[in-house]
């Protein structure tokens, strides 16, 4: 977690371990106490395990506190083993969770070898959650790819657990997500439509998968997989499960795996691969499907592959990296059977070249193009959908894609400045094609002292898939004026991030996201080269928020408050560490979840007079995913002067800001956050503009906590001068609600209303 200059003594102590690797599956199972020799792992406490078979290598939290404040003795890191030793570090997190979020609350943690030679070793560890004992034991074989896990769960308590969702869990760094074949595209729900029972992350060189028979329900696209049940007082239930971990993003041997697990009758499937030009494909993949989805995929070599199925009719096609993959083809595998299969239609890669500029000005913008309609891979590392413009080179954007037809999605502050434009395009095969895209610019904010903050963003770390340049390109064509990040217990990425935003002249905010497991915070701005030294497992909030004032943060904002490991939500369930602290400044509108609890929650705070503003950021964890747009909701401040971070922490903490997803907002007599002073019983005029480049919808004027006027537009006005009068009798608050023609909103902080005497005001 922790990645400075003991990373790189472990380093050589991993490297030491590196030149004996060979002899490693020779000696059988090892168990090496203390920092694990992992290259870049996590658990670096005396008392940490680490246990290697030659195949592969594992270590366990038993001192190393666990991300997002989960209990200890879950597996920290994990590795190829090959014969130069031990790879890198894929592993965030493999571990038992009792009830689909962590194993608060807890009070101990036991962490031991139990059983220990050359042929096994078994590690055991023991945790409460609530009135629930939990035992887990891990167990490693010579020569094995998979590591055995057996939890028995029991209550011990006189009431049920009702309901509850437990099983194993797998959060990896880096790498591409496939989760149990028949599910893809749902994030969470049933088992129902499933082809198998495990779900790997992986990468071009290392697979990460957990295998869970016992699961019924799964979440994070089926990086957790459930049994959902009910355990009654002196009941235990009993879960077991392998992580395997293997040197290749080729899914064969996982499939093996559950092959031989279940007894599988089999056949094999071989042939060949080659292009339109007759040239054999060096290293193709064979992509099968199954009742219309992905079902697996096979790494094949010098134009050839075989593959082994379990019986049944498929459909196949052969792809290659940036190659225009196949036809596809069905194919019936009969038990003991070789059925053979050629594919010699595969097509070699393209260029594409684009240049994005300001409609009129011709000036280069950032950008951000995503594939709409074309070829789109399914095997992550073999191609990408997004891409991002250069970050020196501005506006330009080069790739390498399979040949075919295309629509690009184009976009550069897109709904919040510009339209995303759509883009047509033939990528040919071994040549390139060149594209100019200019952009309109409906609304510059910048221009009337407005400036953009997306104020919850994550890079590579723990379950972040962003490395920092790209996050600085992403947020750049996002149409941001700042650069910010703020990673879970973490700020190894600040330096880095603060380089990259300097090449641009752009102001970076450096942040951290302290998660404990019943309430995230996002603190900031953060004195670069702090680390995070608290072990939020344990932590009570008052000691949270005083070490992050102690960094430097002038802002603590609640995140996400009312999900499941929302703040708000664990203190109206008691099961937060240290009850409730005042002292938190904002409250954040979190574009990745439902944040209406959190408006509502905001404006009962402002009826009591508490100045407690909203703030809202994406929680962006991977700008190559379609759906995560690094600004997609984002703060709006007012900062007259200079655009520097101590202005805009002036500006957001005294509420001079709003939070949207696309409307814009001028306030045109008294600011958000400032307070107008009325004669009792008088009427008080409130002019704003609003802007919107998908058309407005709705303004609507909210006094108190009620939407008390509302004026609708035609949705193409695009922009618009709003006046509300209304009369004020006593102190209270007004604010707006602004809609676009596509749903998107802006919510803004409240402008204070003090209903005075003419006498008082006299005086």
């Amino acid at each position: 977690m922790f990645r400075n200059w003991q990373t790189i003594l472990f380093s050589v102590c991993a490297g030491l371990l590196l030149l004996s690797g060979p002899s490693l599956a020779a000696e059988g199972v090892q168990v090496i106490r203390g920092a694990t020799p992992i290259p870049n792992g996590d658990a670096q406490s005396a008392g940490d395990l680490t246990l290697t078979n030659g195949k592969l290598a594992v270590a366990f939290a038993a001192e190393t506190g666990a991300p997002w404040g989960v209990a200890r003795g879950g597996i920290l890191d994990g590795a190829v083993v090959t014969d130069e030793g031990m790879q890198l570090d894929h592993l965030t997190l493999v571990d038992f969770i009792p009830n689909n979020w962590s194993s608060w609350p807890t009070t101990y943690q036991r962490v031991e070898v139990t059983e220990q030679s050359p042929e096994k070793c078994v590690v055991r560890t023991e945790r409460d959650w609530g009135q629930c004992e939990l035992v887990t034991t891990y167990t490693l074989r010579r020569g094995a790819e998979q590591l055995r896990m057996q939890t028995r769960m029991t209550n011990t308590g006189d009431k049920p657990e009702k309901d509850i969702l437990s099983g194993y869990v797998l959060w990896c760094t880096g790498g591409s997500h496939f989760g149990p074949a028949g599910l893809q595209g749902r994030e969470k729900g049933s088992r129902e439509g499933t082809m198998s029972d495990w779900s790997v992350t992986y990468g071009r060189d290392w697979a990460m998968t957990i295998h869970g028979p016992y699961f019924d329900r799964f979440d994070y696209d089926g990086r957790d997989l459930y049994l959902e049940h009910t355990l009654q007082p002196g009941e235990s239930r009993s879960f077991e499960g392998w992580l395997q971990i293997t040197p290749s993003g080729d899914l064969a041997p996982i499939l093996q795996a559950e092959i031989a697990r279940k007894d599988l009758a089999t056949g094999r499937v071989q042939g060949s691969v080659a292009t339109q030009g007759g040239d054999a494909v060096q290293t193709p993949y064979i992509i099968v499907r199954k009742n219309g989805q992905t079902y697996t995929w096979a790494k094949g070599a010098d134009g050839a592959f075989d593959l082994e199925l379990p019986v049944g009719t498929y459909e196949m096609y052969a792809t290659a990296q940036a190659h225009a993959p196949a036809q596809a083809r069905s194919v019936t595998v009969e038990q003991g059977q070789n059925a053979q299969m050629a594919f010699d239609d595969l097509r070699s890669p393209g260029r594409v070249s684009f240049q994005v500029t300001e409609r009129g000005s011709g000036l280069p913008v950032d950008a951000r193009l995503s594939i709409a309609e074309g070829v789109q891979p399914v095997i992550g590392f073999m191609g990408q959908k997004i891409f991002y413009t250069d970050l020196e080179d501005v506006g330009v954007c080069e790739a390498s894609l399979a040949p075919g037809d295309y629509t690009f999605e184009v976009q550069s502050g897109a709904p919040f400045l510009s339209q995303a434009q759509e883009v047509d395009l033939a990528v040919p095969s071994n040549d390139r094609v060149r594209a100019e895209v200019p952009l309109r610019f409906a609304n510059r904010p910048e221009q009337r002292d407005w400036y953009g903050v997306d104020l919850h963003h994550h890079s590579d770390q723990l379950d972040g898939k962003t490395p920092p340049e790209l996050l600085v390109r992403s947020q750049l064509a996002a149409g941001l004026d700042y650069i910010f990040l703020s990673d879970h217990d973490t700020t190894v990425n600040h330096l880095q991030t603060w380089k990259l935003a300097q090449k641009r002249n752009t102001p970076f905010i450096p942040a951290i996201e302290i998660s404990p497991s019943w309430g995230h915070f996002n603190a900031y701005p953060l004195q670069l080269g702090r680390t995070w030294d608290v072990d939020t497992s344990a932590a009570k909030v008052q000691t949270l928020f005083d070490t992050a004032r102690d960094m430097g943060a002038e802002i603590i904002g609640v995140n996400h408050p009312f999900i499941k490991y929302g703040y708000f939500t664990n203190l109206e369930n008691n099961s937060t560490q240290g009850g409730f602290d005042p002292r938190f400044d904002l409250i954040e509108l979190n574009g990745a979840v439902d944040y209406q609890k959190a408006v509502q929650k905001a404006w009962s705070l402002w009826n009591k007079g508490w100045p407690t503003y909203l703030q809202a950021g994406t929680d962006a964890h991977d700008v190559m995913l379609e759906s995560e747009i690094s600004g997609s909701m984002r703060t709006m401040a007012h900062i007259p002067g200079a655009v520097t971070v101590d202005n805009l922490v002036e500006a957001v903490s005294a509420g001079h800001s709003y939070a949207t997803t696309g409307p814009l907002v001028y306030p045109q007599q008294a600011q958000f956050g400032e307070t107008v002073v009325v004669p009792t019983g008088e009427t008080v005029r409130l002019p704003f503009e609003a802007a919107a480049v998908q058309g407005l919808s709705s303004v609507e004027l909210v006094r108190d906590g009620d939407v008390v006027e509302t004026m609708e537009f035609d949705d193409s006005v695009q922009r618009a001068e709003v006046t509300f009068d209304f009369r004020v009798a006593e102190d209270g608050w007004a604010a707006l609600v602004v809609t676009d023609s596509e749903e998107n909103t802006a919510y803004t902080n409240p402008i204070w209303l003090q209903a005075r005497e003419y006498t008082a005001l006299a005086k």
